[in-house]
Formats: C-alpha cells, sequence, structure tokens
C-alpha cells in the first residue's frame, strides 16, 4: 500500500458535500444514488481517499504541533510501533482555526480485503521527535475494509480536537480520550456511487463488491 498528499481530491470534497446532503435528505427519508465509474485506464489497484478534518491547535502548551499521519494495513495492531508503509508529510495546526488534509491510499491486491489503520499524532516536531513526543496526543482509525481493486472509494475522519495528555495539552478540555479509537464498517466507506445514502451496501455488499 502506497500513500500521497493530494492537492486536491474532487471524491472527498463530493464525499463532504455528501454528507451534508445526507443529514437533510435523512430527515426525509430519502436516498439518492447513481452508478459512480470505476478507476479509468488499465488501472487495477484500488484508492482511498481519505480527508483529514484536523482540529486547530490551543493555546500555549505546545506552540507549534503538527498532525503526523501514519498509515498500514493488514494485520498490525496499534500498540505495536509502527511507522507505517509510507511516511506522509507532516500537517503543520493553525491556531485560528481548523484545517482539512487529502490524502490518497493505494491498494494493492495483497491488502485488498485486509483492515486499514491509521494513526494521527499531534507532535511538537514534525518526525515526532522533540522531548516529549513519545507521549504525544494520538487519535486512531480503523477501516474494516476500504479497497476494492479498480475501484475508488473515499471516507472523511473528522477529529474534533487534540486529546488531553499531562503536560502537554492541559486545556482546553477535549472529550476525547488519548489514543480514541473509531472503528468504522465498510458500509461507511463512500463508493461506487454519486449521491446521497445512509449505508453503501445492499446487506452485507458494497456496492463496489458487485
Amino acid at each position: 500500500m502506497s500513500a500521497r498528499i493530494v492537492g486536491g481530491a474532487p471524491l472527498a470534497r463530493l464525499a463532504r458535500q455528501m454528507r451534508i446532503a445526507r443529514r437533510a435528505l435523512a430527515a426525509a427519508g430519502l436516498v439518492a444514488l447513481l452508478a459512480a465509474p470505476a478507476l479509468g485506464g488499465c488501472a487495477r489497484n484500488a484508492v482511498l481517499e481519505l480527508e483529514l478534518d484536523l482540529p486547530r491547535n490551543f493555546g500555549p502548551d505546545v506552540p507549534g504541533r503538527y498532525a503526523v499521519v501514519r498509515v498500514v494495513s493488514g494485520a498490525v495492531p496499534f500498540d505495536q510501533d509502527w511507522q507505517g508503509d509510507d511516511a506522509l508529510p507532516a500537517f503543520p495546526l493553525s491556531t485560528i482555526q481548523g484545517s482539512v488534509q487529502h490524502v490518497s491510499l493505494d491498494g494493492s491486491s495483497e491488502v485488498e480485503g485486509a483492515p486499514v489503520r491509521v494513526k494521527v499524532r499531534f507532535c511538537a516536531d514534525p518526525g515526532c521527535a522533540a522531548l516529549g513526543d513519545d507521549a504525544a496526543p494520538e487519535v486512531r482509525l480503523q477501516i474494516d475494509r476500504a479497497f476494492y481493486a479498480g475501484k475508488r472509494t473515499s471516507y472523511t475522519w473528522s477529529i474534533a480536537c487534540i486529546p488531553n495528555v499531562a503536560g502537554q495539552t492541559d486545556t482546553p478540555a477535549c472529550a476525547t480520550p488519548q489514543r480514541a479509537e473509531t472503528d468504522v464498517t465498510k458500509c461507511e466507506v463512500a463508493g461506487c456511487r454519486t449521491g446521497v445514502t445512509r449505508s453503501y451496501c445492499v446487506g452485507d455488499q458494497h456496492f463496489c463488491e458487485s
């Protein structure tokens, strides 16, 4: 699996627009879907467009803080100290407002059915090498399945705030605990349809499996 930063991810932006529309349609019990095309050309790798909705960096505890993203696929547990299949550039956090970053993940056939795990650590150093970064605030994401050969999927991970760690992020209070894990089923991952829906599955089958 390989990862890269993308300057513009149309599908991820579409997913954000879909979430806004979904809230309105859900109130009316409506679902709107259209078939989405597969990847063009001869590409057989799967692609996950991951949108990271990052929080702002509050306060005087760490004046400069980075969101350091690491991604791995397969049976590697979160508690193991892994750097990910690919090192991604660290994202500097704004002290004024949150930011949205896009990461494009390519999945080969070897990892197609494997879970995808993502760590975001909020470090003082872009390589998480500063004093205290070994205990930096951290949040975790696991997607049960994100890849389908020749198909493009997307998911937005919204991180509300930086978890509180004594001596690092004492204030303001964050309801997200340290190393909180967000678990995402395959039916929550957008793909192979454009439009608005509450689930991207029919029964247990994802639209990209049909």
